[in-house]
């Protein structure tokens, strides 16, 4: 028997008393700013808790009674204000586990900061629920030390430090010595954290032991260790430096095997890389963020659009971060992490939705986003996963292939009824010029030739009807653009309160286009650039070589390009109109149409270009039209039309469905000194042809209505006609429909082409320029 260190007595009766009483005495090791918590088993059975458990002060509250949680409270709280260090007191808990109630005694130290703080505790608990105190301190009885050696599996010891900086093991648990896989003789020497720690790590250990000694605050390290036959292994060692009555400094410390934590740690930082390379990988944007809304983790992708750094961005809010608008109103979005955590479900962005980046390049990116929750084992929400994808570029693609669609059913629309409209106007527009030609009355020649005006309106407004139909090519010529652009401007400002300022580059690139059909595209825009400035001003017309790159515009393919820019400073557009400009029929007029920029719009689209609209309320518009540029004019054509009513002579075959049309055009030709013959379709055309071919009469020239309903249209009696004769000149007619017969016409086989309704001029100048003689 061992002598007992208090009484001197060896009684094993007495022994066994008190190993008994040992049982129920824990002690524990608490950083409260960490929450690190060395506790021995004991603890865990007084309290029934699991080590780690109420790692604040308040959770330790937690478990005391309710009758004596104030009184510990103010306990506490007396120790903190007043700036005592040892507690010792007698109070009763609720067992977590049983529920049983327990009286205890709880003595210790209190280790406060500057402030008033509580940061470390280092204490002992015995539970006094069937015996008395039995007085013992933990380092006067070497007895105790012994026994809790053999209770314990924590791995605890005490040295004490001499004042050259020497240590001196004062003592050591079974435990402890066990970790070294040493013989206690060769433990309890100076050099025993020789046999415990890794030489790797010797230094990092040898530098926090002298922090502790100098600054004489408890400290916590985690170092790699060397386990006899077992080899290496991970520890964590918590110190708490005391100085006794008579001021000798002693370390009291306990270390805890944490190779199982440390190997889980370096698996779950190996799923941590292989999820950062997996979210790296991701196309989209991926922000993980916690229940509070912190961003936690964020993907390369997600840096680019945001613009900020994952550095940056860890544990702000996400809602500073993520910064959405709508794109329409301008107005704050809703933050999708608060309706996922409200609704516990997936969600989507509504539509319009933009990101506020910091990305200087692009600092507003129309987004697709959804936000799922992220659930634990027991299915608790602990975070919000976001998934977002910039579709700004799909964005403009489906608004112009929208825009592209309303057009198309508006063409479907014009062209079907083009064709007879025009038709119609044909027959008409023949007979009152024929009319106003013949009358020798002055009046009624006047009358006439003011319904003649009439028709060419209403010829004008078919045409831009006309321009969304397929059927509206453009008939282009290669020309310069920008003197067409200074004329066309000018006229239309005539007698208007504007001034214009030109400014046009040296060595404009010339275009393919029709002049028709972008002079209508002008029109439009300074018309609109006149009503938005009612009391006058000026405007800026600007025509300059552009170099279109890759991706820059959906519609565009790089190259070089022709930009027409014209401003005015006017009263501008507002933001919630802007995106309907061009829809057909959109207008804000009273007297407007709608299909000024619809056209425009659709015409410069059949150019191969783009054309559209900056506008900033009060401070004007600026409307920007882009045509492809040509660099050699090798295709300039020249505009040989003659002035004046040219006549002719020889044979014409005059092709057409409707009668009044046959009629009226019968009778121009009669008038221009040509004869004629007339056919109702195809098929009674190319009797008449051969047989008159036949005859040794051959016609001069054809002229074939491309369109006839239920018969053989002009494209097919061409081709038939050509079989035989490929020298005639045969010229298509028609009323603008769904082909692009007029706008090439000798791919097809004709000779060239005329537009229904046409005037006495037009056709004159048509058979003077091509027919035989």
């Amino acid at each position: 028997m061992e002598k007992n260190f208090l009484s001197g007595q060896t009684s094993s009766e007495k022994e066994s008393k008190q190993k008994k009483k040992l049982m129920r005495t824990g002690y524990y090791l608490f950083d409260v700013g960490t929450g690190t918590w060395c506790g021995s088993e004991a603890v865990d059975r007084i309290f029934g808790i699991e080590t780690g458990y109420g790692r604040t002060v308040e959770g330790w509250l937690d478990i005391v009674h309710p009758d004596h949680k104030k009184m510990m409270r103010d306990y506490l709280l007396d120790h903190v204000i007043n700036g005592k260090n040892r507690f010792d007191k007698q109070y009763k808990i609720i067992n977590v586990k049983t529920k049983q109630i327990h009286l205890v005694h709880g003595r210790g130290d209190l280790r406060l900061d500057n402030d008033g703080n509580v940061t470390h505790v280092f204490g002992i608990v015995e539970d006094m629920s069937e015996n008395e105190n039995t007085g013992l301190d933990f380092l006067e009885s070497e007895e105790r030390n012994k026994i809790i050696s053999e209770i314990t599996t924590d791995y605890t010891f005490v040295v004490a430090v001499n004042d050259d900086g020497t240590m001196e093991i004062q003592w050591v648990s079974d435990s402890f010595v066990k970790l070294t896989g040493r013989d206690v003789t060769e433990v309890k020497t100076s050099k025993m954290w020789k046999h415990v720690i890794d030489e790797d790590d010797w230094d990092k250990f040898n530098d926090f032991i002298k922090k502790v000694l100098a600054e004489k605050k408890a400290g916590e390290l985690e170092c790699r260790s060397v386990r006899g036959k077992k080899g290496k292994s991970w520890i964590h060692i918590y110190v708490y430096p005391k100085t006794n009555e008579n001021g000798r400094l002693f370390i009291i410390g306990a270390v805890k095997d944490i190779s199982e934590r440390k190997e889980a740690e370096i698996m779950l930082a190996a799923e941590h890389e292989r999820l950062l390379v997996t979210l790296q990988s991701i196309g989209d944007g991926v922000i993980a963020t916690d229940t509070k809304g912190g961003v936690v983790i964020m993907n390369r992708i997600a840096e680019d659009l945001t613009g900020w750094s994952q550095e940056e961005a860890e544990g702000r809010p996400l809602s500073e971060v993520f910064v959405l608008i709508n794109e329409i109103t301008r107005q704050p979005c809703e933050n999708p992490v608060d309706k996922v955590l409200a609704t516990k479900q997936i969600v989507e962005l509504a539509n319009h939705t933009v990101l506020l980046s910091k990305n200087r390049n692009k600092p507003e990116i129309i987004i697709a986003d959804s936000g799922a929750p992220i659930f634990d084992k027991e299915k608790n929400i602990i975070g919000v996963v976001l998934v977002f994808r910039d579709i700004t570029e799909k964005q403009r693609l489906l608004e112009e292939a929208q825009k592209a669609q309303k057009l198309e059913s508006l063409g479907i629309l014009a062209g079907g009824i083009a064709h007879d409209f025009n038709n119609l106007l044909g027959g008409i527009y023949g007979n009152i010029e024929l009319a106003a030609m013949n009358s020798r009355n002055t009046s009624v020649k006047k009358f006439l030739e003011h319904t003649v005006k009439t028709i060419n309106r209403a010829k004008n407004l078919t045409g831009q009807l006309l321009t969304f139909s397929k059927g509206g090519i453009p008939i282009k010529k290669t020309e310069p653009l920008a003197p067409f652009i200074k004329d066309t401007v000018k006229f239309v400002l005539s007698g208007s309160n504007i001034e214009c300022k030109f400014v046009f580059d040296d060595d404009c690139a010339y275009c393919r286009f029709d002049k028709n059909q972008i002079g209508q595209v002008i029109d439009n825009i300074v018309i609109n650039a006149i009503q938005a400035m009612p009391d006058g001003g000026t405007i800026d017309v600007s025509v300059s070589n552009t170099i279109i790159h890759e991706k820059e515009y959906p519609n565009l393919g790089p190259g070089k390009y022709v930009k027409i820019s014209i401003r005015d400073r006017g009263r501008g557009i507002p933001k919630d109109i802007l995106p309907y400009i061009f829809d057909p029929f959109f207008t804000t007029k009273q007297k407007g149409s709608g299909l000024g920029l619809a056209t425009s719009y659709s015409i410069v689209s059949n150019h191969g270009g783009v054309i559209e609209v900056e506008s900033e309320e009060g401070t004007g518009t600026i409307c920007h039209v882009i045509l492809p540029a040509f660099d050699e004019d090798d295709t300039m054509e020249a505009d040989d039309r003659k002035p004046g009513l040219m006549k002719g002579k020889g044979k014409i075959l005059f092709m057409d469905d409707e009668q009044v049309i046959r009629e009226s055009i019968g009778e121009i030709l009669k008038m221009l000194g040509y004869s004629y013959l007339t056919a109702k379709d195809g098929k009674e055309a190319l009797a008449v042809f051969n047989d008159e071919k036949e005859n040794g009469a051959p016609f001069s020239a054809v002229i074939l209505d491309l369109t006839v309903r239920g018969a053989m249209g002009g494209k097919e009696t061409a081709r038939e006609i050509r079989k035989t004769d490929r020298d005639v000149p045969i010229f298509v007619s028609s009323g603008y429909a769904d082909d692009p017969v007029i706008a090439h016409p000798s791919e097809y086989g004709f000779t060239d082409s005329i537009i229904k309704p046409f005037s006495v001029s037009e056709l004159a100048n048509l058979l003077e320029r091509n027919s035989k003689r």
